[in-house]
C-alpha cells in the first residue's frame, strides 16, 4: 500500500479502521471517542518531543547566561550526548566530564581542555563557549 492510500479518508471508511481517539471536550478534559484519525501519530509525538526538548535547552541557555550552568550541559543535551559514551570518546573519565560540568569547576578550565570538548563537538572555541548560532 502507498503513502497516499494510508491516510486517504474513503480507503479508511471502507475498510472499517475505526479506532478509540481522545480529543479536548468543551471543558478542556480528555473525552474517549470513536471515529478516524487522519493525522499519522508518529508526526505528532516526534512534535511534541521536539518541543519539550527546545523547552529544555532553553532552560539551560538560560542558566548558562546566569552562571547556574555549562556549555558543555547546553552542548550534551542539544546533541543527546550520555556521560559515559562522550567520556569514552573524549578519553577521560566519566566522573571528571561531570565535574566539568558544575559552573565553579568550568570557570577555572585551561583553554586546551575547553578546546577539547569543542573539537569533539566538531565546533569552534568561541562557539563553544558563546554558544553562538546555537539557539534553542
Amino acid at each position: 500500500m502507498e503513502r497516499e492510500e494510508i491516510y486517504d479518508k474513503e480507503k479508511i471508511e471502507a475498510d472499517n479502521l475505526m479506532e478509540p481517539i481522545y480529543r479536548h471536550d468543551q471543558n478542556g478534559n480528555y473525552s474517549l471517542g470513536i471515529g478516524y484519525d487522519y493525522l499519522p501519530k508518529d508526526d505528532l509525538m516526534c512534535h511534541e518531543f521536539w518541543k519539550i526538548t527546545n523547552e529544555k535547552l532553553g532552560r539551560i541557555r538560560q542558566e548558562v547566561r546566569d552562571g547556574k550552568s555549562t556549555p558543555l550541559l547546553f552542548f550534551m543535551e542539544k546533541y543527546f550526548l550520555d556521560p559515559f559514551a562522550f567520556s569514552k570518546f573524549l578519553g577521560i573519565s566519566v566522573l571528571r566530564l561531570k565535574r566539568h560540568m558544575k559552573p565553579s569547576v568550568y570557570a577555572r578550565l585551561k583553554p586546551h581542555v575547553i578546546q577539547k570538548y569543542a573539537d569533539a563537538l566538531e565546533i569552534t572555541l568561541d562557539e563553544f563557549i558563546a554558544m553562538k548560532g546555537f539557539d534553542a
